[in-house]
């Protein structure tokens, strides 16, 4: 396998995991990714390059799934990810998965993949300024439904 595919499976099906929210869905996004990696083969410059080319893909590409005429007409089930598993792990992955797109990809990239306000505000093509607003609303809006725990 490829060691450009192998540093980047994980990172490409969290991604879309948190994007659509079903398993079957971010499997299928994430085969997506990769083919259209095989079949373009870009040059990377660097790795910050490799990682933000294939987060805008795969963003890219859960934003054209929720476009499709089959999602359009199909309602699936809320499958949960966790398998189930009801647990404080369980509880924060469900209350993230709640949070509006922009919201869940912002929480997402910080403190998943530990990205900075600057390079999230790259990868999604925003200010980093707004970056940090919508950080500071997801966080707040995760509070809420998780309760202050601190």
């Amino acid at each position: 396998m490829d060691a450009i595919i192998e540093r980047q499976m994980n990172m490409v099906y969290r991604i879309a995991c948190a994007q659509t929210r079903h398993t079957a869905d971010a499997e299928d996004v994430t085969q997506d990714v990769f083919g259209k990696y095989i079949k373009s083969r870009p040059h990377f410059e660097s790795l910050e390059h490799e990682k933000a080319w294939f987060v805008r893909v795969t963003m890219n590409t859960c934003r054209d799934l929720f476009k499709s005429a089959w999602k359009k007409r199909v309602e699936l089930s809320d499958e949960p990810l966790n398998g189930g598993v009801i647990n404080s792990i369980g509880d924060v992955h469900a209350a993230l998965l709640s949070l509006d797109d922009k919201s869940r990809i912002i929480i997402y990239l910080h403190y998943y993949e530990s990205a900075d306000t600057d390079t999230i505000a790259q990868l999604l093509g925003i200010s980093s300024s707004a970056v940090r607003k919508r950080l500071e609303r997801a966080r707040a809006r995760l509070r809420d439904i998780l309760g202050d725990v601190s």
